[in-house]
């Protein structure tokens, strides 16, 4: 029974692992994508707003991906 046990911790912490991953690139995704609009925006304040979402976008991500890392000891 314990190398069936064994089997299912390593599968649960591959998919985990998977996930977290999928999670970063969508945020790395959307942070791009926000940068653009901050980019081609026509008014400088939608610009600058766009550019302080992306940052806190990253941010507060950045703090996610810490923590369950350190939780999940990955």
């Amino acid at each position: 029974m314990l190398p069936n046990l064994d089997l299912a911790r390593r599968t649960a912490r591959a998919v985990t692992a998977a996930s977290i991953d999928t999670y970063d690139a969508s945020v790395r995704f959307l942070t791009d994508l926000e940068r653009i609009v901050a980019r081609n925006a026509g008014d400088d304040a939608l610009g600058l707003v766009a550019t302080g979402l992306a940052d806190l976008t990253r941010d507060v991500a950045a703090i996610q991906l810490s923590t369950i890392r350190w939780i999940c000891d990955l």
